[in-house]
C-alpha cells in the first residue's frame, strides 16, 4: 500500500505527490552559474532560490508553512518568518493565499523524520506578478 493510499487528507489538505521535487536555482560556485534543479538534488543547508506558486499556507507560533507548486509537478514545504510573508503581501497590495506566485530564498533543510522529503527555510519572500 503507498502512503498516499493509506493517508486521509483533512478537509482543506492538499496532498502534493512530489513533495520536495520543486525546481529551485543552486549556485555551486566555481563560476559556473546557477543551475535549475528539483529541490531533492541539492544538499541541505545549500541556498536556493525559488518561484513558484502557493497551492497551501498555514501560519503558526510565528511562522508560516507554504506549500510551493512550481507547476512542473514538484511541490516543496517553506518555512518562513509570518512576519516577512505579511510585509510581502501588504507591499503587494493583497492579503497572502493560495494561487499567489512568490520567490522565496533560503536554506535546504531536511526535516528529522525518516524519509520526510526536503524543504526550504526560508530567509526571504516577495511577490511577484
Amino acid at each position: 500500500m503507498a502512503v498516499a493510499d493509506s493517508v486521509t487528507p483533512l478537509r482543506g489538505t492538499v496532498i502534493a505527490p512530489h513533495l520536495g521535487a520543486l525546481l529551485v536555482d543552486y549556485d555551486p560556485g566555481l563560476g559556473l552559474g546557477p543551475s535549475h534543479l528539483p529541490l531533492h538534488e541539492v544538499q541541505v543547508g545549500k541556498d536556493v532560490k525559488a518561484t513558484a506558486t502557493i497551492a497551501t499556507l498555514k501560519a503558526f507560533k510565528g511562522r508560516t508553512r507554504l506549500i510551493l507548486d512550481d507547476g512542473h509537478g514538484g511541490t516543496a514545504n517553506v518555512l518562513v518568518d509570518t512576519s516577512k510573508v505579511m510585509a510581502a503581501f501588504r507591499a503587494a497590495g493583497f492579503p497572502p493565499g493560495p494561487g499567489a506566485r512568490v520567490t522565496v530564498r533560503g536554506s535546504v533543510d531536511q526535516p528529522p523524520l525518516p524519509g520526510a522529503p526536503r524543504g526550504i527555510t526560508a530567509r526571504s519572500i516577495r511577490v511577484v506578478a
